[in-house]
């Protein structure tokens, strides 16, 4: 269940076990904040106003729910994510947003 403006984030890292997982989306969780064009960022939990028993998408400890300000370009944020990428190259992340799926590292 999507709303307009809302990206899924997965990490994923091979060899990584839960907790390394989670802080190190944590990690990524702040610094996506501090962007202009990011509203707001909900870590590894369901939003409130999603019933979690009707909820299409599971919400794991290594998933982000960001939500972009409405109208505002999205060039910061996939550029954060990019470097991010960048200086993590053994990391990869799935998007989804909307109907669209990607998954994508460093060398993608």
């Amino acid at each position: 269940m999507y709303r307009e403006n809302e990206i899924h984030l997965t990490i994923d890292e091979k060899g990584c076990d839960e907790e390394l997982l989670s802080d190190v989306t944590y990690f990524l969780q702040q610094e996506l904040r501090e962007l202009e064009c990011v509203e707001g960022v909900v870590h590894g939990q369901v939003r409130p106003s999603l019933d979690a028993a009707s909820a299409e998408v599971v919400i794991t400890s290594n998933t982000l729910i960001i939500d972009l300000i409405q109208g505002a370009d999205p060039t910061t944020f996939v550029t954060t994510l990019a470097g991010w990428l960048g200086r993590h190259p053994h990391r990869s992340i799935h998007l989804h947003v909307g109907g669209y799926e990607m998954s994508t590292n460093a060398l993608t």
